[in-house]
C-alpha cells in the first residue's frame, strides 16, 4: 500500500474516532428525545409528567424565577407557570447536541408565548438541558436580552 494512502486512511480513522468520542451529535428527531417530551408536557400543561422529566435531585435555573433544586421545587414553579393562558413553547432551530460521559447536553433557543390581558406575550430564551438516563439533571434557561 502506498505510504501516503496509509497516512490518509490513518487520518480518517483518527478523525472518525475523535468525532464519535467528542463531537457526536444526534438529531432531535430521535424517538424518546427529552426535548420532545418536555415540550409535549409543557404545551399540554401536564404538571406531573413535566416534573417527572427531571431527576429526583434535578436542578432548574428557571427563565421566570429562581434556581430550583429537586422535583418539589420544580413542581411549585410549573404550578404557577401553568396558570398562564395559551402557554406554549417553540424551539427556534435545531439544538446543538453534545454527548459527554453518558450524558447528553442540548443547547439552543426557544420562545415561550402566553396571553396576558388579551395580548400575546412572547419571551425568547436560551436553554441548556443536560440529560442522563432519560431524565433532566440540570436545565438552565435565561431570557435573551433585547
Amino acid at each position: 500500500m502506498n505510504k501516503n494512502l496509509k497516512y490518509l486512511l490513518g487520518g480518517v480513522v483518527i478523525y472518525y474516532l475523535a468525532y464519535k468520542l467528542f463531537w457526536n451529535k444526534s438529531s432531535t428527531k430521535d424517538e424518546g428525545n427529552i426535548l420532545k417530551k418536555w415540550k409535549k408536557n409543557f404545551d399540554g400543561k401536564d404538571l406531573n409528567a413535566i416534573v417527572n422529566t427531571y431527576s429526583k435531585d434535578g436542578i432548574l435555573v428557571s427563565t421566570f424565577g429562581d434556581i430550583l433544586n429537586g422535583r418539589e421545587a420544580i413542581k411549585g414553579y410549573f404550578t404557577g407557570l401553568f396558570k398562564k393562558d395559551n402557554l406554549n413553547v417553540t424551539y427556534l432551530g435545531e439544538p446543538t447536541i453534545t454527548k459527554i460521559n453518558g450524558s447528553t447536553m442540548y443547547t439552543g433557543i426557544y420562545r415561550f408565548s402566553y396571553t396576558e390581558k388579551g395580548k400575546e406575550m412572547p419571551v425568547k430564551a436560551r436553554y441548556s438541558i443536560i440529560e442522563k438516563n432519560g431524565e433532566i439533571i440540570k436545565q438552565h434557561s435565561s431570557e435573551v436580552p433585547n
